[in-house]
């Protein structure tokens, strides 16, 4: 990993099982295209994660690294981090809200010309709080799918100053990242904190896209009952052919054994949602922020809380029914869990490293809007991952390619005259 002081590890174990990353960092050292670049960074501090700040140093950036948040924080990692040379780590599992805020001012204070976001944790406080370094940045690059439409939604109000990698509107982030990864590290998680039982038992997935999608599956994988609500009506007929029932949350909040929400918003699951459940149910998130369930009014309508074990709070109500909070509302896959497998965080994190090689290449061609990772670059990043992988696929022919571009009737010579193909 190209460190001088020993890794934790877990972090030799997660690393051994990332090649794409160990040879985009192999491929940053010898390119060094961030060379005297200031990198401001936030991702979940765990073990998965560190490649993403040592390819950007390796690229010849100084790196000022925060933690998304304190519940995805691994202080052995934090620690590690900041042995390395050219990388400056900020967080701890026990930073207070005030103690982060200070952290990611100061990362912008470093006037960064790259911003790396887990969501807009740093653009947000960079436009409201510290607008006159707003000319400094270059570029940014942004991972989920929350921060992806805010920076839309800045870029549509003519507000974008710089241009923007939307990583999370990549195929190739988004089925290995979202739906794969967060069905499985959620599904895990839930296991490993309340030793849930899912044959037999009603899981609610509140939001159907790509991240409910894969915590639908495995949940119904593994026996449960799952209903899925939404409030999109383009996903909850798709929801529905997939063969779960959909209805409002007010109708399955009287169902559910297990409620997971995956949207990406706020107040998924409100104060009424919860007085209607029934006695023992399960409560956690599987999207972006810890306000999907509304734990304040969880905890000012409860006559007491207590804390089971670690990450799982039973909160009596005044009909003496419990409701179990897991991870006091934050992803429950990054705060309790182990996170995402290796194998999928190598090709998402590969993923942001290419679009992030994108942004500095046609530094001064691309206008300031949001941008998509091209699919060729995708498509290589799979090759890679297939060829790393030992799986071997097939070659279209000349034919195949011919005949899915050639107009019908169209004659050979004018095909060949107006494009070639090899």
């Amino acid at each position: 990993m190209g460190s001088s002081s020993p890794p934790p590890g877990k972090l030799v174990a997660a690393w051994m099982r990332m090649p794409l990353m160990s040879r985009e960092q192999e491929e940053c050292a010898r390119e060094r295209f961030l060379a005297g670049w200031r990198v401001a960074l936030t991702t979940h501090m765990i073990a998965t994660s560190v490649g993403l700040p040592l390819a950007l140093r390796d690229a010849g950036a100084s790196v000022v690294a925060c933690a998304s948040s304190p519940a995805s924080t691994d202080d052995d990692i934090v620690d590690w981090l900041n042995l390395q040379p050219h990388i400056r780590a900020f967080g701890t599992s026990s930073s207070t809200e005030e103690e982060g805020e200070r952290n990611r001012l100061e990362a912008l204070d470093t006037r960064p010309h790259l911003i790396v976001d887990e969501a807009d944790i740093l653009l947000g406080l960079l436009y409201n709080t510290r607008p006159e370094h707003i000319p400094v940045v270059r570029g940014a690059s942004v991972r989920t799918l929350t921060g992806v439409q805010r920076m839309r939604s800045m870029a549509d109000r003519g507000r974008l100053r710089f241009p923007t990698m939307a990583v999370d509107n990549s195929p190739i982030k988004q089925i290995f990242d979202n739906e794969v990864g967060t069905g499985q590290s959620t599904v895990d998680a839930l296991m490993r904190t309340a030793n849930f039982s899912f044959p037999g038992s009603c899981v609610v997935v509140a939001g159907y896209g790509l991240c409910g999608r894969g915590v639908a599956a495995r949940a119904r994988g593994l026996g449960a009952d799952v209903v899925v609500t939404e409030v999109d009506p383009l996903r909850a007929l798709q929801a529905h052919m997939a063969g779960y029932r959909v209805m409002p949350m007010a109708e399955a909040s009287l169902r559910g054994d297990a409620f997971i929400t995956a949207t990406g918003t706020v107040r998924v699951i409100r104060r009424d949602d919860i007085h209607r459940m029934k006695d023992g149910v399960f409560l956690l998130n599987a999207g972006h922020s810890s306000q999907e369930i509304d734990t304040e009014a969880l905890e000012k309508n409860a006559e007491s809380g207590t804390e089971l074990v670690p990450h799982v709070t039973a909160y009596r109500m005044s009909d003496q029914k419990l409701r179990y909070l897991l991870a006091g509302g934050s992803p429950l896959n990054t705060s309790a869990g182990a996170g995402h497998p290796p194998e999928l965080m190598d090709i998402s994190f590969a993923a942001q490293m290419a679009g992030i090689r994108y942004l500095v290449r046609n530094q001064g061609g691309l206008e300031a809007a949001v941008h998509d990772l091209p699919m060729d670059a995708q498509k290589e990043l799979a090759r890679r991952k297939l060829e790393l992988s030992d799986v071997r696929i097939d070659d279209s022919t000349a034919e195949q390619r011919r005949y899915t571009q050639q107009l019908s009737g169209e004659s050979d010579e004018v095909f060949d005259l107006t494009r070639r193909i090899p």
